[in-house]
């Protein structure tokens, strides 16, 4: 598997150090390319998103097309990039977060990892339920007009 393709909803818990330990399902399902390292960064929500380092290397490579010379532009950018941290999994499996990450996703014990496509989002578990919750028939909405236009070959 080259390209990566994450699937799972993985509960864990953070430790004094701002460490978790990274689901063995999940590790499972890491390229090789990615060699067990990430970008670590804010999401638009409030949650934080990991890329495998080279899915990662590909994104940033196509947002330097975008012009530095549109404030929209420098405004997403610096958005996107400030606070990324590059992480990997260390020889016991744990992955630590900076503090500054978890203030943003205001993440402080329980945690909930959400596998989906070449991205890993960690939510504070409470924060997701709530989140889920209040949005759940505008969800299935979205969800209507993004894919309802989409001809699949199955």
């Amino acid at each position: 598997m080259s390209k990566a393709d994450f699937t799972g909803e993985y509960p864990v818990t953070l430790d004094s150090k701002n460490r978790f330990l990274f689901p063995a399902q999940l590790r499972k399902q890491i390229p090789a390319k990615a060699r067990n390292t990430f970008m670590l960064l804010r999401s638009t929500d409030k949650c934080l998103v990991m890329y495998p380092i080279h899915d990662w290397e590909i994104l940033s490579k196509t947002v330097r097309r975008i012009s530095h010379f549109n404030q929209e532009n420098l405004d997403a950018l610096r958005f996107l990039f400030d606070g990324a941290t590059r992480v990997s999994i260390d020889g016991s499996g744990r992955i630590m977060i900076p503090k500054n990450l978890l203030q943003y996703a205001g993440i402080h014990k329980d945690m909930l990892i959400k596998a989906y496509l070449n991205r890993i989002e960690l939510w504070d578990e409470k924060t997701f339920y709530a989140y889920r919750k209040r949005n759940v028939v505008g969800m299935q909405k979205k969800i209507q007009k993004v894919l309802g236009g989409l001809t699949f070959e199955w």
